[in-house]
């Protein structure tokens, strides 16, 4: 940008361009190489580029990028080349983050329809890709969806179903999807605020928590290449953070299945292998601790007693701690307050473990989030362990600041 002008040269460069950019993205959507693409599946290829150069064009030109890609919309989506097909979905998504809200706006709605029918369409792109351009629109337009609420409630509801029934479809369908709810879960409590009474998921609630459980539990969950249980755990997650009102005592009845689903864990025979099992420890304690931080469930002293022995007797059979572990343990003290001091002795062995893990950031980090838990949920009954505590919090600073300067000294040197 001229900083006297304020003028903007590549964005002069793009509009005074734009019709001769449009053409060599529509060329290169058209004159796709489908036996190179299968064979390359994951390798970068001219139709994502041209995908990059359209949301590009979306963001910093004028309409006529969103008016191309509507043309481009009614030209070819109707085609049974599966390639131009995907390619339609391609640019449709790359401009779902537009600055061009209200021209986008107009299209979403009337597109829903066609989306959901290409979630089962023969090809394996198509419906990849129109998972992609799904979850784009649920993270930039839960809006729209919510309106539907009350102008089109056939349309939402035929919407959030079938977003549910193509949660057994192929791996990174069902990552999108997943991400889909989440997205929609998390969007509307932003949008309603704090404290609302119902959302556009209430009346599915059951059916989603029923699916996610069953998804992060199939056989294919966890492969080198996907991990659909860390996902669908994190949504469950969400769904219980951001649930409304009107659904509270609905996922109350689901604490204890997590409790027991995490008891299991225990049990090598349930799982694959160990370090699959390991994963399912984690990823269950962090559910649980939703429901704890979030204050959806209140303890009893015997529950958070048996809770934390669970925790405790992992901790001890991997001889050492872990984070979402320790973080679970934070969310029993603030959610039982005071009471706490009956397992503070026993927790702050391995509160002090994690504090000297310094090099392990994110558990060194879940631990001094927990000292300041623990002073919250015990108030001046922590006192006697300040003295404890306190050094080994100032000796990660000062460990990581020396790191810092070695680090800044090095990188002046070169």
């Amino acid at each position: 940008m001229n900083r006297i002008t304020g003028d903007k040269p590549c964005l002069k460069i793009c509009n005074t361009n734009l019709e001769f950019l449009l053409k060599v993205a529509k060329y290169h959507y058209i004159n796709r190489s489908p036996q190179k693409e299968k064979n390359f599946p994951d390798k970068w290829n001219l139709a994502k580029s041209a995908s990059v150069l359209l949301s590009s064009l979306a963001v910093c030109t004028d309409e006529r990028t969103i008016d191309f890609v509507f043309e481009f919309i009614k030209e070819y989506t109707n085609s049974e080349n599966s390639k131009i097909k995907e390619s339609v979905l391609m640019s449709y998504g790359s401009i779902l983050d537009s600055t061009h809200r209200k021209r986008i706006k107009e299209i979403i709605e009337g597109s829903l329809p066609t989306l959901m029918n290409m979630l089962s369409d023969k090809s394996f792109d198509v419906r990849t890709t129109v998972s992609w351009v799904i979850k784009k629109i649920c993270k930039y337009h839960t809006d729209i969806i919510i309106y539907l609420q009350n102008n089109n409630p056939v349309l939402l509801d035929n919407f959030i179903q079938t977003l549910i029934k193509h949660l057994n479809s192929n791996k990174k369908v069902v990552m999108n999807l997943i991400e889909s709810i989440n997205l929609l879960a998390v969007n509307c409590k932003n949008i309603k605020g704090e404290n609302y009474n119902t959302s556009i998921l209430s009346k599915y609630y059951q059916i989603i928590f029923d699916n996610l459980v069953l998804v992060a539990y199939t056989q294919e969950a966890i492969t080198s290449e996907n991990n659909i249980a860390v996902n669908a755990f994190f949504t469950i997650s969400s769904l219980i953070e951001t649930a409304p009102y009107d659904v509270l005592t609905l996922i109350q009845g689901y604490f204890s299945q997590f409790v027991n689903l995490l008891m299991e864990t225990k049990e090598i025979s349930k799982f694959q292998n160990d370090e699959q099992r390991l994963l399912y420890q984690e990823y269950l304690c962090s559910v649980i601790s939703s429901y704890l931080m979030e204050e959806k469930t209140s303890l009893n002293m015997d529950q958070a007693k048996y809770i934390f022995e669970i925790v405790k007797s992992f901790f001890l059979e991997r001889g050492t701690v872990f984070e979402t572990g320790i973080s679970l343990c934070s969310s029993i003290a603030l959610n039982i307050g005071k009471n706490f001091k009956e397992l503070i002795e026993e927790y702050g062995n391995f509160l002090y473990v994690a504090l000297g893990m310094w090099n392990a950031e994110l558990i060194c980090k879940s631990a001094i989030m927990s000292v300041s838990d623990l002073i919250r949920a015990l108030g001046s009954d922590f006192d006697p362990y300040i003295d404890q505590i306190i050094p080994v919090v100032f000796n990660i600073i000062q460990v990581n600041y020396h790191h810092y300067l070695y680090f800044q000294i090095k990188h002046h040197q070169e």
